[in-house]
């Protein structure tokens, strides 16, 4: 896909699993704000919508973002920490906006770790027609002259499915492989910004999938959750061995990326960031 390279993204964490600041509320889930700048224009993405609104709408005010300025919403898939707040958002916004998501982010989803519970989008797909205009694709759907979803990520590499994580097919639950999942490409001059929700795909495929859709190597960015938090230290180290090798500019990982996976690519990569609750990262 071809895609024009901006002059500069900054990229606002509204909701994350953190917080050092006082002030603003931290729950488990992901919001993010992508503004692009290209010549005279900026595209502004929100990316995910967290999980609650007592959260997002707390920290929208102070972070002193004008909800009707956004020109598109990407869900990175179907999990309720990704979506809650998402009806109430587009209840703000005076106008019928895009909104990008996978056909398969309705699908009932479950988790299965102490307990067996309902995790997926906590309303329905004609909720979200009538609020917003929804386009469901399985291939990139490019939203900016400088972005694009990736659609469905091939998986050649290291991935980060779990088995606790399931979905109802023919009324039996089976282990989900989370087609839904998917990340935003920016293109920039000196290469891409990958802006993932939770990277269940895996972030390395990610990446690599990203690499091949826009036939550019250079990355520079790498953001969101890489949902390493269930892994052993020998796979992340083995992330850590691939990201090393591809040296980005920034590398931000959060939400479900685990403590440990942190730590580990903190005390090794130059360009580790943290991004939590109320941070702003500008490329």
């Amino acid at each position: 896909m071809e895609l024009e390279p901006a002059d500069e993204v900054t990229i606002t964490a509204i909701v994350e699993n953190t917080s050092n600041k006082p002030g603003f509320y931290a729950e488990h889930g992901l919001s993010m704000l992508i503004e692009i700048i290209l010549e005279d224009n900026t595209t502004k993405i929100l990316m995910d919508a967290g999980q609650s609104t007592f959260a997002f709408f707390n920290n929208v005010q102070r972070l002193k973002i004008d909800l009707t300025e956004i020109d598109a919403i990407v869900i990175s898939h179907g999990h309720y920490d990704h979506t809650g707040a998402l009806l109430d958002i587009l209840r703000k916004i005076p106008k019928k906006i895009p909104i990008i998501g996978h056909p398969n982010m309705f699908d009932k989803k479950y988790s299965k770790h102490a307990r067996l519970r309902y995790i997926g989008v906590p309303f329905s797909k004609d909720d979200l027609q009538h609020t917003g205009i929804l386009t469901l694709s399985e291939t990139p759907v490019k939203i900016a002259p400088s972005a694009c979803t990736t659609g469905e990520i091939n998986r050649t590499s290291i991935s980060s499915l779990s088995n606790k994580l399931l979905t109802k097919k023919n009324d039996m639950l089976v282990k989900d492989e989370l087609l839904d999942d998917q990340a935003l490409i920016v293109n920039m001059k000196e290469g891409l910004v990958i802006i993932a929700g939770c990277a269940h795909s895996g972030i390395v495929n990610t990446i690599f999938h990203s690499q091949k859709l826009t036939n550019r190597e250079e990355i520079i960015g790498v953001i969101g959750g890489f949902h390493l938090v269930e892994s052993d230290p020998e796979t992340i180290k083995a992330v850590l061995e691939i990201l090393n090798a591809l040296n980005p500019t920034v590398l931000a990982p959060c939400h479900c990326t685990g403590f440990l996976a942190q730590k580990i690519f903190s005390d090794n990569l130059e360009g580790f960031k943290l991004f939590n609750t109320g941070t702003i990262l500008k490329l």
